[in-house]
């Protein structure tokens, strides 16, 4: 699965970036910072949970699963980057992965510790991304253990979103002129009410074309 992925983020960085994105260091005057990327999703994934002292807000899976998603996008765009961990990101949890669940479960702090890892300026790349890969295993069981999201759902998502996201790069994200709210309803959302149906992402990608001309993008 992991290699499945990983070539389908190569495949998608390659037409957003360019063929050479691994050895890139900017786009069109911006850094790319694919830790900036993972610390930036993990607040918008706190974001998504009901934290705030106060007021009362309902939990919101749904965003959050997609959030997850975005960074597993981010993780292994790292991978690739530095080839040797791509045999460590898995479903399974070993003896150091279940040790850290037991110790915690809650959602926030996982995606805190993601936080503190992408913001350590103190240690190298490849021990960052180990200890990252790590801590991403610790969340992906946490959210199975609360039976918010498990690995297939996760695939699903990610290979949705993926599509989603050339989808937006074709209909002018870079340039601003794309629209992400359809008819009143986020682009995710009506991605994640497809994925209910379909799974093959060519099928997925011409449903959000006939969806997207249909709809009032306002």
């Amino acid at each position: 699965m992991i290699e499945k992925l990983m070539k389908i983020q190569d495949e998608l960085n390659k037409f957003t970036i360019g063929e050479d994105w691994v050895n890139m260091s900017n786009l069109n005057g911006k850094e790319i910072n694919w830790w900036r990327c993972i610390y930036m999703e993990s607040v918008e994934a706190i974001d998504s949970l009901d934290w705030k002292h106060w007021k009362s807000q309902k939990d919101d899976f749904e965003n959050l699963k997609v959030e997850v998603v975005d960074i597993l996008h981010f993780i292994l765009s790292l991978m690739i980057k530095y080839e040797k961990y791509a045999s460590k990101l898995s479903y399974t949890i070993g003896s150091e992965v279940k040790g850290m669940l037991d110790n915690n479960t809650s959602l926030i702090y996982n995606f805190e510790k993601l936080i503190n890892i992408t913001s350590d300026t103190s240690s190298d790349n490849e021990l960052k991304l180990n200890n990252l890969i790590l801590r991403f295993n610790v969340l992906l069981s946490a959210l199975n253990k609360e039976e918010i999201m498990d690995k297939n759902e996760l695939y699903s998502l990610y290979v949705g979103k993926s599509v989603l996201n050339l989808f937006r790069q074709k209909h002018g994200y870079k340039d601003g002129t794309y629209k992400k709210i359809w008819a009143g309803v986020e682009d995710n959302v009506h991605m994640q009410t497809i994925l209910e149906t379909e799974s093959d992402p060519d099928k997925i990608y011409k449903i959000l074309e006939e969806t997207y001309k249909a709809v009032d993008t306002q």
